[in-house]
């Protein structure tokens, strides 16, 4: 119970298909999380929203975010003041796909490093929290325009060996226009040597990212393999 709250909070809200990933894999345990995840509902340790169907038929699922009860249980497990713990809200429906499709990389990206005996996920940085501290800026060496930049995400890996790579996290959802998308990219050529790691739905949307970035680096004299 304290795992999943926790997660919920680190995860800026989620949904119970995420808390399935992470605590109940097996194929019968669907009932049981269900029922666990009920009972932290009804206690308030989390608040359950329910979205708009993806179908347009009945409901939709429930966005999981940590309820009052949860606060004093996480003040407690992370050893600081309630008043200091995050208060998230609910996002706009329009967005929160979105925000699911970060959730699931980063669910990925965070069972695969336990998986492997050769890299850890030693961080995560959440957009939210890297609106908090200064922008990544993007020089356009040829309009002479600075575009500000906010990923989805930033994480390091940490081989056994101990050295690590740190990355940027961006999650396309298909839907960003050409030329804004353009922007984005030769702005990130520009505003850091870190990779930048874009999560794509299709095969037809990577090449097309690929072809851009690839454009977009002729254009200003960069490396393109930083995206």
């Amino acid at each position: 119970d304290v795992a999943i709250v926790t997660m919920v909070y680190a995860y800026h809200g989620c949904t119970i298909d995420h808390i399935r990933r992470r605590f109940f894999r097996t194929p019968g345990a669907r009932n049981a999380a269900y029922r666990r995840v009920a009972a932290l509902v009804a206690n308030g340790f989390l608040a359950a929203h329910r979205m708009p169907s993806a179908t347009g038929l009945g409901s939709g699922k429930a966005f999981l975010m940590v309820g009052p009860s949860g606060r004093p249980l996480l003040s407690e497990v992370l050893g600081t003041a309630t008043s200091d713990l995050r208060r998230d809200r609910m996002d706009s429906f329009v967005v929160i796909p979105h925000h699911l499709a970060v959730c699931d990389f980063r669910m990925s990206l965070e069972l695969a490093a336990e998986a492997s005996s050769e890299f850890d996920l030693s961080d995560w940085i959440s957009e939210r929290e890297l609106r908090q501290v200064p922008p990544l800026r993007g020089d356009d060496p040829t309009t002479q325009k600075t575009g500000l930049l906010v990923p989805d995400g930033a994480f390091s890996l940490r081989l056994q060996s101990g050295a690590g790579q740190k990355f940027y996290f961006e999650q396309d959802m298909g839907t960003v226009a050409p030329k804004k998308l353009r922007a984005k990219l030769s702005g990130y050529l520009t505003a850091t040597k870190y990779p930048v790691l874009f999560v794509v739905p299709d095969a037809a949307r990577k090449t097309r990212l690929t072809q851009w970035a690839v454009e977009e680096s002729r254009r200003i004299g960069a490396d393109p393999t930083v995206v």
